[in-house]
Parts: structure tokens; sequence; C-alpha cells
């Protein structure tokens, strides 16, 4: 009878110490899972918002219409622009990024209609709602702009948003869009967009 009672207290005590060693290993992985993706965009936004990125020296320079610098990296390439704006547009490619820069109101001016057009910063709130977009607002270049962040689409991509906003001419307003195969690239989309330097009318870069 003590046998008995001795084999079902081991087995007990088997089965206990094995659920504790499995609940400590769910409870370890748990928070792992739930933050892979919100820790990775705040990580991304920090880092533009402290401008710690750095720029490596052999980037190489872009002027926009003699109004805006940046930096890419040396391998990327002009590439074909998709779809049609009123905004001036410029494109570039390697095979981690594509980027598009576009410059000015996307809109034709309409001097004589009254309605207000679309914001292009403004954030539609369905897409607010999802678990796998995160934005900020950000200083860059003395200048405020929103940082959205798009991980719906991977592990085939990241889609990053750069929008400056509230510009006080329609004409001058500035937004990139970067889509970045991994999260690598997302920081290389990070250093391009803190290489930003606006010019002033006279074509001299401001101090940021």
């Amino acid at each position: 009878m003590r046998a008995g009672i001795k084999k079902v207290s081991i087995r007990f005590l088997v089965l206990f110490v094995v659920s504790v060693l499995l609940t400590g290993i769910l409870l370890r992985r748990a928070p792992r899972f739930r933050s892979v993706s919100t820790a990775s965009v705040l990580k991304a936004s920090d880092a533009l918002k402290e401008q710690q990125v750095a720029v490596p020296d052999a980037w190489r320079k872009l002027d926009i219409l003699d109004r805006v610098t940046l930096r890419v990296p040396e391998d990327m390439k002009p590439s074909e622009l998709i779809g049609d704006s009123f905004a001036y547009r410029e494109a570039y490619r390697n095979h981690n990024i594509d980027i598009t820069i576009s410059y000015g109101s996307a809109h034709p001016p309409r001097p004589n209609q009254r309605s207000e057009q679309i914001d292009p910063c403004v954030t539609t709130p369905n897409l607010l709602q999802e678990s796998t977009y995160h934005e900020s607002v950000l200083d860059i270049a003395g200048k405020k702009a929103k940082l959205s962040i798009n991980r719906h689409y991977q592990p085939e991509f990241i889609m990053a948003k750069l929008c400056f906003l509230n510009p006080e001419d329609k004409s001058h307003q500035l937004i990139l869009w970067a889509q970045c195969k991994d999260d690598a690239a997302l920081n290389t989309a990070q250093q391009i967009f803190n290489s930003i330097i606006f010019k002033d009318h006279l074509g001299k870069a401001q101090t940021r």
C-alpha cells in the first residue's frame, strides 16, 4: 500500500516539476511574441527622434529641385516611377529598398475652388486600428514630420512613409515612401530620412 502511495507521489511530483518548467518557458516567450513588431517599430521611431542615426560618408547626395538634399546608399539607382502625380517625384532602388521622393502638391492648383484638398499626411481611421501599423511625430531638420511604419505585408516587405506636416506652401511639401525588404533595410530607410536637409529660397542649406 505504501509502495503504491509512494509511486503516486513520485508521479505527481514529476508532473508538478514539468508543469512549472513549461509555465516558466511560456512566460518567458510570451512577451517576446507580443512585442516583436512593436519593439522594432518603436526602435525606428526613437532613433530618428534622437537624431542619432549616422549616415555613411560613402553615400551619395541627391538634390531635389535645389530645395532639399538627402543621402542614399551608393548602390541605389534611379528607377521607374509608378502612377501619375502632379508633384515632382524621383525614385531609386537597390536589392533591399525601393524609395520614392515626392516634392510639392499632388493636386493641380485650383485658385477658384474653395474646397480643401486631401491632406496626404492624414491617416485613415481603419489603418490606425491595425496592430501592424505605428506612427509618431518627429523633428527632422527643424521641421515636424510624421513617420509611419506598416508591417502588414511582412515577411514580403515593410512600408515606411515620412510626411512633413503643415508646410506653409503645399507646393513645398516633402513626402518619402520606402518599401523595405526587412528590418535591416528599414534601418537604412531611417538613415535616409535622417539625412534630409532643407534649403532656403536662395538654395542655401538651412541649419538643423
